[in-house]
């Protein structure tokens, strides 16, 4: 609620030149109070001092022996470079990479008439890449691909295959 000039409810109080003075003048006096009891008082706690925490935590000031509550394991050493080395190839260098199997493509072979239409013309003329791509567009994915890539194709994927349509001999459809 706003009346007048002045801002009431401590809405606008941190900005007022007057409650800035009196909080900083309060700040001060705490610390000159702080100061005061320390030079009066400090000396008694600080030949007191607080807790003291132990030098050596092995050292215990209790009775009794210690309980070990597992087993303890026997210690390890670090294996000798012998023992660390790889071990000596015993087949023959023969300078072969070997092969490895590849994964099934996703997409199935492309036929050989489609193939051609790659190696007649240019893509610019509309023939070359942009034919063969044109004709491999033309196709469905499923007859592209042996499976849906994404899920979005396997709403459609076989769409119509298992369709059996009948027209009722009597009747309305």
């Amino acid at each position: 609620m706003i009346t007048g000039s002045k801002l009431h409810h401590g809405s606008g109080k941190m900005f007022d030149p007057a409650f800035q003075k009196t909080f900083t003048e309060a700040i001060h006096k705490e610390n000159d109070i702080r100061m005061k009891w320390n030079l009066k008082y400090g000396h008694r706690y600080r030949a007191a001092s607080g807790v003291k925490w132990d030098e050596d935590p092995e050292s215990s000031d209790e009775e009794g022996d210690i309980i070990c509550l597992f087993d303890s394991q026997p210690e390890k050493s670090m294996p000798s470079k012998e023992e660390r080395a790889w071990p000596a190839s015993t087949t023959t260098d023969t300078r072969t990479v070997p092969r490895v199997e590849q994964p099934p493509a996703a997409m199935k072979p492309v036929g050989k008439e489609s193939k051609q239409l790659l190696y007649h013309g240019i893509s610019h003329d509309g023939e070359g890449r942009a034919l063969y791509l044109n004709h491999r567009y033309k196709k469905t994915p499923m007859e592209r691909f042996h499976f849906p890539i994404v899920s979005s194709w396997e709403y459609g994927w076989d769409y119509g295959q298992n369709e059996s349509f009948y027209c009722p001999k009597h009747g309305w459809f």
